[in-house]
């Protein structure tokens, strides 16, 4: 069933995200973004053991909701929340509000690689995943929405001579495998489309455009092998920038 999730408090939202990916996308991750954030700071891969324990500390089944009282709690000692994959998205969402509240009918926000705008029809580009930052692959229409892009070129290191990028797999504890470099997702709830980039790149394409067509979000995804893929909605409002321009 296609869920409203317009006028839910985000705790809540990261929760039922948690619910449609599978746990794709998990906000209770917390203890194993740590490690794999150290990891990157000291050169040094965690242990299967270190990884196994920060698993087990993860699981968005274990967070106990009171909505009417607006609290939440987490059942077991030693979880924790992570919000950085819905922070963006809803920052970006109150922006919209409180500008519509004031009467302001056209704008464009940038918040790094969550771009929304307002009343007229804009050009915003997509990064090119393997160009410096600032080169485009191509431009996206947008009227009254939000495009958010995530991509595991955008925060890594190497390591024993392997590249690992932060977006971690809260299933396997590792780095995420999916053959995805980067998502764009186009879309009116902002906080939504946040959360679903990064499941996106945790599950690959192929097992979250069911989710995605059900939430009417269009989609704009490189592959590892420098493919384009886009979905049916978008495909005209997309302009690839050719190579060499």
């Amino acid at each position: 069933m296609k869920r409203n999730l317009k006028h839910i408090s985000s705790i809540l939202l990261a929760f039922l995200m948690g619910e449609l990916t599978g746990g794709a996308f998990d906000i209770t991750s917390g203890p194993l973004n740590r490690i794999w954030k150290r990891a990157f700071e000291t050169k040094e891969l965690p242990t299967a053991k270190m990884i196994d324990k920060a698993k087990k500390l993860a699981g968005w089944q274990d967070i106990e909701l009171d909505p009417a009282n607006r609290r939440a709690r987490l059942k077991r000692r030693g979880m924790s929340v992570d919000f950085g994959g819905v922070a963006k998205g809803y920052a970006a969402d109150r922006l919209f509000e409180m500008m519509r509240s004031e009467g302001v009918e056209n704008a464009t926000i940038n918040l790094g690689g969550t771009v929304g705008v307002l009343g007229q029809a804009s050009q915003v580009g997509i990064q090119n995943p393997y160009r410096p930052k600032g080169i485009s692959l191509g431009f996206l229409t947008l009227e009254n929405c939000f495009a958010i892009t995530s991509g595991t070129y955008e925060r890594g290191t190497d390591i024993n001579e392997k590249r690992y990028h932060h977006i971690i797999d809260p299933r396997s504890g590792e780095p995420a495998q999916s053959g995805l470099i980067s998502v764009t997702l186009i879309g009116k709830n902002a906080t939504e489309l946040d959360a679903l980039a990064t499941a996106t790149l945790v599950m690959g394409m192929e097992k979250a455009q069911p989710l995605l067509r059900e939430r009417g979000i269009e989609a704009v995804v490189i592959t590892d092998n420098g493919g384009i893929y886009l979905t049916g909605g978008i495909e005209t409002d997309f302009q690839l920038i050719k190579q060499g321009a």
